[in-house]
């Protein structure tokens, strides 16, 4: 039995393992994924879907203003 208990609670649909030689990089999976799942919904908040789009929009405009102060 696996130490993950967890993993039997998982809808069939989504991957018990990820295989990270299919990216360079942490950033290069979330991106591929960010604009995969764009339309979809990433969470609710506050009675508000947000979708993965604009998960990705607010991220990339943080990073902006971040690199902004220097």
């Amino acid at each position: 039995m696996s130490d993950r208990i967890w993993e039997a609670h998982y809808p069939a649909s989504v991957p018990k393992h990820i295989d990270l030689s299919a990216y360079t990089s942490l950033v290069h999976m979330i991106d591929e994924r960010l604009s995969q799942f764009a339309s979809r919904t990433a969470y609710r908040f506050m009675g508000v879907d947000v979708s993965f789009a604009r998960v990705d929009a607010a991220s990339r405009a943080m990073a902006a203003y971040l690199q902004s102060l220097g």
